[in-house]
């Protein structure tokens, strides 16, 4: 036999099949030592909950890093973006960024390709995040070869621009 047997406790549910090597009558009478019942009884309701507290932080987390540091996405944008992008005026290759958020794609003064200005985006955390992760997936034929492939770089980038627009106050 693959594993040892032991007898069963009134009232649980058997949890052997037929790898054990038991017979049927044996299978009703024996389960495994490693699988306890979740349908209620001393102790379930305990590692339900901490499945439950564990679930609620790593949905907390997931709400925190979403947010984005602006102070942290100035230094990126600085970093990573302003080679191309000034926040206002007349931009190297790419356009002026203050107010890109809510505002729609396309129509800042800037000669934008004919697919930017055709996309009908309006910038928000959705549309930015993705555009950011990979422009050319997001608007086929955009001028904008360049990527930001960390989700924390973005979230705190969105988050700075967010901060230099009319439409997040």
């Amino acid at each position: 036999m693959n594993s040892p047997l032991i007898p069963a406790k009134a009232g649980t549910q058997d949890r052997l099949t037929r790898r054990s090597g038991a017979s049927c009558a044996q299978m009703e009478s024996f389960e495994t030592p490693l699988a306890p019942p979740l349908r209620g009884g001393r102790g379930t309701s305990g590692r339900l909950g901490v499945v439950g507290l564990g679930l609620g932080v790593v949905l907390a987390a997931g709400s925190a890093f979403a947010q984005g540091s602006p102070s942290h996405g100035e230094q990126v944008f600085q970093d990573q973006c302003s080679g191309c992008h000034v926040l206002t005026g007349q931009g190297f290759s790419g356009p002026p960024l203050a107010g890109v958020y809510g505002r729609q794609a396309g129509t800042a003064d800037f000669q934008y390709s004919a697919a930017m200005k055709k996309s009908g985006i309006v910038w928000d955390e959705t549309s930015l995040n993705d555009f950011l992760a990979d422009p050319a997936k997001m608007v086929p034929g955009t001028a904008m070869n360049f990527s930001l492939s960390d989700p924390q770089a973005r979230d705190d980038v969105i988050s700075y621009l967010k901060t230099l627009s009319p439409a997040s106050k």
